[in-house]
C-alpha cells in the first residue's frame, strides 16, 4: 500500500483526471437542475441523479419519522377499510361528489355517488397532463407536466348541469372539462386556487392571483395579490377585484403587515361564497370571503365595490365559509398553529364557528360531533350541510369524509385508502342536493366517451 501511494503520478495524467471530475459533476448537475425544472430529455438518468441528491434528507426523514414516498400521502390512523364504509341509512340520500387523489393510478379523480351506495355512477379520471397544459405569463398558474401529478389536482370540482366540472389543480388554470375528462376551455390570466362556487346567476366564483400592480407598500412580483374572480359558465371573465386593495380601500392596510415585515402571502384568500338569497346585512350578489392569513371573514359588495361587514374572532387559519340563514353564516376553524420547527399542528381540534350579522362574536357549535370523530385536519378542510340531511365533512389532509345525520351521530365515512393500505390527500369534494345531482346524471346518462 506504501509503495502505491509513494509512485509518482504524471502531471498530464492528474490534470486530465481533475477535467474528468469536473466534466462529471456538471453532466451530473445538468441532470439534477433538467429534472427539477421539469425537462424530460434524460429520462431515468435524471431521476436517479435526483434520487442521488435527496439521499441525506430522505435518511433524516426515515429516522425522523417524517418520511412521505409521495407528495400526496398523508398520514393518520383510521380502522376503516377504504371507501364508503355505512353506519346506518341516510334517512334522506343526496349526492356525494369525492374528489381524491387516487393512491393506486397515481392520479386525481373525481367520482359521483348516490349516497348510501358503493359504487360510482361516473367517473372523472385527470391522467393526461398534456391536454391540461397551458402558456401563461402568471408566475402562479402552474402547468400540469407529465409524471408530475401533484401538478394535476382536482380541487373543490362545481358539478354543471350538462355533467361538466369546473375545476383547477391549486395555482394553476380553471378548466371547464366535459364528462370524459376533456378539457372544454382553460383560462390562466390569474392562478386559479382553493374554491370554486357558483353564484345564483350560474356564474363561478374563486380565488385568483397575480403579482400585484399596487405600489409603496413594499410588495413585488413574488407577492401573492390574490383577487376574487367572476368567470361565466363559457369561460369568460366578468370580474375581478383585488383583495389587498379591498383592504387598502377600507384603511384596513395595517392587518397585512406582521409588524415591521411585508410578507410573500399577506393573505392566502381560501374561499369565496356568495350570497344567494337577501337578508337585513348581506344582500343577493355579495361574496363572504375567508383570509386565512389573516384570520378574517369578511362581506364584500362588488356592486358598490366596499367591505359591509368583517371579524376576526378566535378563528385560527379558518378555511370554508358556508350559509345557515341570512345574515348567519358558518366557519370551518382549522386551530392551525406552527411549531418551532416550522411544522403545522392543530391546536386541539377543527372547530366550526357561527357568526350572526351585524355582530362579529363567533359562537362554536358542533363541537361534541367533531369531537367523536376526532377531525383534526391542519390544513384545508370543509363543511357542507343539506337541511333535513345532515352535514359533510372533509378531512383534507388526511384523506377522509365523514357524514353526519341530523341527529349528530355519523351515517358513514370514506377513507382515500389504497390497495396498499396507505392514505392520500382528498381534494375538496362536495355533498350534493339530490336535485342537483339528478339533472347532471341525467345528463351523463346520455353522455358517450
Amino acid at each position: 500500500m506504501e509503495r502505491w501511494l509513494a509512485k509518482k503520478v504524471e502531471l498530464r495524467i492528474l490534470l486530465g483526471a481533475i477535467l474528468l471530475m469536473l466534466l462529471l459533476t456538471w453532466v451530473f448537475g445538468w441532470l439534477v437542475y433538467n429534472r427539477l425544472s421539469g425537462g424530460e430529455r434524460f429520462g431515468s438518468a435524471s431521476s436517479a441523479a435526483v434520487l442521488i441528491v435527496s439521499a441525506p434528507k430522505t435518511a433524516q426523514k426515515i429516522l425522523s419519522g417524517d418520511l412521505k414516498l409521495d407528495d400526496h400521502e398523508v398520514r393518520a390512523n383510521f380502522d376503516e377499510a377504504g371507501g364508503f364504509t355505512f353506519f346506518r341509512e341516510p334517512e334522506a340520500p343526496q349526492y356525494v361528489l369525492v374528489s381524491r387523489y387516487d393512491g393506486d393510478i397515481r392520479w386525481s379523480i373525481v367520482e359521483l355517488y348516490r349516497e348510501g351506495e358503493s359504487d360510482p355512477i361516473h367517473v372523472w379520471k385527470f391522467d393526461q397532463p398534456e391536454e391540461f397544459a397551458f402558456a401563461s405569463e402568471n408566475r402562479f398558474a402552474v402547468s400540469p407536466k407529465p409524471r408530475k401529478s401533484h401538478l394535476l389536482r382536482t380541487v373543490h370540482p362545481q358539478l354543471m348541469p350538462d355533467g361538466s366540472l369546473v375545476v383547477h389543480s391549486h395555482y394553476s388554470g380553471l378548466y371547464r372539462v366535459d364528462a370524459c375528462s376533456k378539457p372544454i376551455w382553460t383560462k390562466a390570466e390569474f392562478g386559479f386556487h382553493h374554491s370554486v362556487e357558483i353564484s345564483p346567476e350560474g356564474d363561478i366564483w374563486t380565488p385568483g392571483t397575480v403579482s400585484p400592480e399596487i405600489e409603496g407598500y413594499g410588495w413585488n412580483e413574488k407577492t401573492y395579490d390574490d383577487h376574487i374572480v367572476r368567470v361565466s359558465p363559457e369561460g369568460e371573465v366578468l370580474y375581478a377585484k383585488s383583495v389587498l386593495q379591498m383592504l387598502i380601500d377600507a384603511d384596513l392596510i395595517n392587518l397585512i403587515y406582521d409588524y415591521d415585515f411585508t410578507v410573500q402571502d399577506p393573505i392566502h384568500l381560501n374561499d369565496i361564497e356568495p350570497v344567494r338569497a337577501d337578508g337585513e346585512i348581506a344582500k343577493r350578489g355579495d361574496v363572504f370571503l375567508s383570509l386565512g392569513h389573516l384570520n378574517m371573514v369578511l362581506l364584500f359588495r362588488p356592486a358598490t365595490d366596499e367591505i359591509i361587514w368583517y371579524s376576526q374572532d378566535l378563528m385560527m387559519h379558518q378555511h370554508d365559509v358556508d350559509p345557515l340563514g341570512p345574515d348567519s353564516i358558518s366557519v370551518y376553524d382549522n386551530r392551525r398553529k406552527t411549531d418551532a420547527d416550522g411544522k403545522p399542528f392543530v391546536l386541539g381540534l377543527n372547530e366550526l364557528l357561527r357568526f350572526d350579522l351585524p355582530g362579529k362574536k363567533a359562537e362554536q357549535f358542533f363541537l361534541d360531533e367533531m369531537s367523536s370523530m376526532d377531525i383534526r385536519t391542519f390544513n384545508q378542510g370543509l363543511s357542507d350541510a343539506i337541511a333535513g340531511s345532515g352535514r359533510m365533512v372533509e378531512e383534507t389532509s388526511r384523506g377522509r369524509l365523514i357524514k353526519f345525520g341530523e341527529d349528530g351521530a355519523p351515517d358513514w365515512v370514506f377513507l382515500n385508502r389504497s390497495e396498499n393500505d396507505r392514505l392520500w390527500v382528498m381534494n375538496w369534494s362536495r355533498y350534493l342536493p339530490k336535485a342537483v345531482g339528478d339533472v347532471a346524471v341525467e345528463a351523463l346518462a346520455a353522455t358517450k366517451c
